[in-house]
Parts: structure tokens; sequence; C-alpha cells
């Protein structure tokens, strides 16, 4: 049932959640967790490529938070906040398969 209610949400609202981003969060996470270190939490500098472009380039790519697209989405939102909201709660149940899968396949 919360996977249904889920679907219908993510139909209405936007979700602020790149997979690269999400598996590099993962990546993080689980190595807090294993070291038994505490929980990592998403910090600005984890993320700096989606917080500003480049800028050594004057093309403001889909993956920055910067582009129009991303913009029409956040609308006034804080960008990475939006993100980190997105990352702390649904990083692990929609991603975490995947990435265990990817670790598994680089050995």
């Amino acid at each position: 049932m919360k996977w249904a209610i889920f679907g219908k949400l993510v139909g209405q609202v936007p979700i602020t959640l790149l997979p690269e981003y999400a598996l590099n969060y993962l990546d993080k996470y689980l190595k807090f967790e294993a070291s038994e270190a505490g929980n990592y939490w998403p910090k600005r500098a984890d993320f700096s490529d989606w917080l500003r472009p480049n800028y050594q380039a004057n093309t403001v790519y889909d993956t920055c938070s910067q582009h129009a697209i991303w913009q029409y989405v956040l609308r006034d939102q804080d960008a990475f906040k939006a993100l980190s909201a997105a990352l702390t709660t649904l990083a692990r149940p929609l991603y975490e398969p995947v990435f265990t899968a990817l670790i598994d396949l680089d050995g």
C-alpha cells in the first residue's frame, strides 16, 4: 500500500533526487555505518556540482540546480535542502538494491 501511495505522490510532486547523487550518498552512508562512526549527513561540499555549475564552462547542464528545468521544479526552495531531504528519505529504499548490485559486480 505504501508503494501505491508513493507512486501517486511522485506523479504529482517532483522529487529532487538524481541517481548519481543517490549512489554517492549511499556510498558515504554505508561506509559511515560500517565504521560505526554514526550516521552520515549530506554536506554542501559533497554536492557542489549540483549546487552551482562548473566555473570553467559556460554551459549549465541538466545535472545542476541552476539549469532552467531544475529552477522550475525547485521554484523557491533551497536546492541543497531539497536534495538532502530526498537523499535522507528516499535514497536507501529506491537505490540501495542498485548500489549493492553494482558493488557486487565491481568485485
